[in-house]
């Protein structure tokens, strides 16, 4: 039952988007074919997850902070497409199993590595959740770069439609490093982020302006 209501989300999800903002996807060519994956995106709004499920083509499952079942729209959405509940700030081991056991089945697995909606939609420093899930399972990272979705509920409101675009990046792989191990997830996690960055214009990059990677095309 599950999987034929997260197929209905992609179909209904993907009709909505297109009709209510005008959306530009680049990069599809980068989607593999099936996981085991981490789909690692920023977060600008409420709406980041339903462009992912709108526009990937196999059933994701999301990591989605417990305060968000409590937002309007949005915790109906998690209600009826399911996600693996995380307690913010309580290091929860029970949501990282639940996250690595999607992987270890060879599912995909979706997360804002920095845990919270961006303030002025620049990038900040991630949580360590999104490194830790890619060293420990080894599972290769699809960085994702959204941008525009957080004007989209205040045009509708005015009658406008907004201009997204989707910048889907090659997957990568992250490499054990030396170090403690808070110097290796921060370290990885700063490597997610620059992926993301680079597909991202330069007024969403925030402290991770200064990324060599090369910028979108």
């Amino acid at each position: 039952m599950r999987s034929l209501v997260r197929q209905g989300c992609h179909w209904l999800l993907a009709a909505l988007l297109h009709a209510l903002t005008r959306l530009r996807v680049f990069g599809r060519e980068h989607v593999p074919q099936s996981g085991p994956l981490i789909v690692a995106s920023n977060h600008i709004s409420h709406l980041d997850a339903p462009l992912l499920v709108a526009l990937l083509p196999w059933p994701m499952e999301f990591i989605a902070v417990v305060d968000l079942w409590q937002v309007p729209v949005t915790g109906w959405l998690i209600r009826l497409y399911g996600a693996i509940p995380l307690r913010r700030g309580e290091g929860d081991r029970a949501a990282l199993r639940a996250a690595l056991a999607v992987l270890d089945r060879g599912g995909v697995l979706g997360i804002a590595p920095e845990g919270r909606i961006a303030p002025g939609a620049a990038l900040e420093r991630p949580q360590p959740g999104a490194a830790y899930l890619a060293l420990r399972s080894g599972a290769p990272i699809l960085p994702v770069g959204i941008a525009g979705a957080e004007r989209v509920l205040e045009n509708l409101k005015r009658g406008r439609r907004t201009a997204v675009t989707v910048r889907i990046g090659a997957p990568f792989l992250l490499r054990p490093t030396e170090g403690s191990r808070r110097e290796r997830l921060a370290r990885a996690g700063d490597e997610i982020m620059a992926h993301i960055a680079a597909l991202l214009p330069m007024a969403y990059r925030g402290v991770y302006a200064n990324s060599k990677r090369s910028d979108p095309q």
